[in-house]
């Protein structure tokens, strides 16, 4: 909430034969000075695919993610977040469960200050046993106990991983894209709007122009 900018996590190291490298480490990006430096605390599991969301009070929540294998094809997604402290100097390690062990989902912090998480993936490796997901979980960020919403409760009408969501000025979320499936077929066009107060999806009738994730 400073001004600078938190990188956690990531890919950082990949080759020919789609073998990936997953790391804990964190550093900031001080724009007043240009300067990146690395923190001393780390994440509790190393992730990639993963998201990272500022809370109203300074702290960032960073959660689900994929942990690459020692072979660097297969991985598992973690169901958990860590929540960074305001000041970056301390972590604390998996305080909130998301119900779920998710990848490539979207997540975002209701005006009621309850944090959304919506749709992603869930499975073992690039090419098997990978399914898109249409959950939505609404909790408590500070403590992560369940609020209104739980896991698989007034889902989206359609699954998507890697789409794109955001708050409205009327504090309504609105979801597009995404990928419901393997390969460009998969990948939609469509919007969802969702209402806190009615604790419910709506499709759009309207789409976007091109399909997108």
């Amino acid at each position: 909430s400073d001004g600078r900018v938190l990188f956690a996590g990531g890919v950082t190291a990949a080759n020919a034969n789609a073998t990936f490298t997953t790391t804990t480490a964190l550093e900031v990006f001080d724009p007043t000075t240009g300067v990146f430096t690395t923190l001393t605390p780390t994440l509790s599991v190393a992730r990639a695919h993963h998201t990272s969301t500022l809370l109203s009070d300074g702290r960032v929540l960073v959660c689900g993610g994929r942990l690459y294998n020692s072979s660097g094809t297969g991985f598992s997604a973690s169901q958990n977040c860590d929540r960074v402290a305001a000041n970056l100097s301390s972590i604390d390690s998996a305080v909130v469960n998301l119900g779920a062990s998710l990848s490539d989902h979207a997540d975002v912090l209701l005006p009621s200050g309850l944090f959304m998480v919506v749709g992603g993936r869930e499975g073992t490796n690039e090419t098997n046993n990978v399914r898109s997901l249409a959950q939505t979980s609404i909790l408590t960020a500070t403590t992560g106990s369940p609020a209104s919403l739980t896991a698989n409760a007034n889902g989206l009408a359609n699954a998507r991983a890697e789409a794109m969501a955001a708050v409205l000025p009327t504090g309504s979320v609105l979801i597009c894209g995404g990928a419901n499936g393997a390969g460009p077929n998969g990948v939609q066009q469509d919007c969802e709007f969702f209402v806190e107060s009615n604790a419910s999806w709506t499709t759009l009738s309207g789409q976007m122009l091109n399909k997108r994730t």
